[in-house]
């Protein structure tokens, strides 16, 4: 896709799957990665990677000041955006 060299960095926020309960830590440790992306690596859009967080993306980018993207949200308005289109696999260039 021709985005690697436009990454900043991938962060971690160290939580496991049955830490993601804990909503405050969470968040805290979400919104600390942003921060370091942000002011550390340049980053001027994060991208979440995981679609369990979705309910903390408008938090995150008022804490952060800067566009958060969760895949899953961006994967769905993509594919309404084809469907109203009219698209198609065949008239959006795929191979399949």
């Amino acid at each position: 896709m021709g985005v690697t060299a436009r990454l900043a960095a991938e962060l971690a926020i160290d939580v496991s799957v049955v830490d993601l309960a804990n909503e405050d830590l969470t968040l805290s440790r979400m919104t600390d990665c942003g921060r370091r992306l942000r002011d550390i690596h340049g980053a001027d859009v994060v991208v979440m990677g995981c679609a369990g967080m979705t309910k903390y993306r408008p938090v995150l980018e008022a804490a952060l000041s800067i566009p958060v993207v969760e895949p899953t949200q961006a994967a769905v308005t993509m594919a309404i955006g084809r469907a109203r289109l009219g698209g198609t696999a065949k008239t959006f260039g795929s191979r399949a």
